[in-house]
């Protein structure tokens, strides 16, 4: 092999490692749940939160964990297994659908306390 295509392919990798590098983690927000309100479609409330970690009675109950930071709330990080809440989830935001899939209530439920 050539040495300058192997100069090449070594800045090549260099180059892609670095883009895979990760940005800073998310900043919390104190409106992060203003949006919900009830006849919001559940569609919507995924597209914002992404997925729940939990859902229960088809659907109908969905449940996110939440973190805290200095800015405000945030939901977990990604890379976790569906169905296992998130080891620093602080909070759960739980949301109840009607039989249209709208938002019928919801409630941030602190499940960890801080000490």
């Amino acid at each position: 092999m050539p040495v300058l295509f192997r100069v090449w392919l070594g800045a090549a990798i260099v180059a892609a490692l670095a883009a895979c590098a990760s940005g800073p983690p998310p900043a919390g927000r104190r409106d992060l749940f203003e949006f919900v309100q009830p006849g919001i479609p559940r569609s919507e409330i995924v597209l914002r939160l992404g997925p729940p970690f939990a859902s229960f009675e088809s659907e109908r109950i969905m449940a996110w964990s939440i973190g805290e930071d200095a800015g405000g709330y945030l939901v977990g990080a990604t890379g976790y297994s569906p169905g296992a809440p998130r080891r620093f989830a602080r909070y759960e935001f739980v949301v109840v659908f009607d039989a249209e899939g709208r938002v019928s209530k919801h409630s941030l439920v602190e499940v960890h306390k801080t000490e």
